[in-house]
């Protein structure tokens, strides 16, 4: 048997659309990862004063975890693009919950916001790389339906 290329929009491409399990899963952990960080930011700038390099962190907090929310959300609706700025935004998100829990625990702060924010970041990271194959057969699956003069819009 051998291999066609798929070129003309059929059942499987509307199937291709479904949101999976696995998409879910990164957009509640990139999400939930992004919400922790936004508030454990919220929760520095309003508590404690930093010196130094420290000084930016909250702020890379707030930032990161609001991209996290907005990318998390365009990951549910399957896009490639938004897995790939995902993955990125999801791994730098580990390396700052990461360091940032590292630097407060090390000062005596403990906050279990914090915590939360870096075990979600962690978790988001396979999920959001497994998401990519998915993502990609339904930009694919909108392409081809595109073609063949029907828009999906979604």
């Amino acid at each position: 048997m051998s291999a066609t290329l798929h070129t003309h929009a059929d059942d499987h491409d509307f199937s291709a659309l479904a949101t999976t399990p696995v998409v879910w899963l990164a957009l509640a952990s990139l999400g939930v990862g992004g919400l922790c960080t936004v508030l454990t930011g919220l929760q520095t700038v309003t508590s404690i004063r930093l010196d130094g390099l420290w000084e930016a962190m909250p702020f890379a907090q707030l930032g990161l975890g609001a991209l996290a929310i907005l990318i998390a959300f365009i990951v549910g609706r399957m896009r490639l693009w938004a897995t790939h700025v995902g993955l990125v935004v999801s791994v730098l998100l580990t390396i700052v919950n990461g360091a940032w829990s590292i630097f407060s625990v090390g000062g005596g702060v403990f906050s279990l916001i914090a915590l939360m924010a870096a075990g979600a970041s962690c978790v988001s990271v396979p999920f959001v790389a497994l998401s990519i194959a998915p993502c990609r057969r339904a930009t694919e699956a909108r392409e081809r339906l595109r073609k063949d003069g029907l828009d999906p819009g979604f």
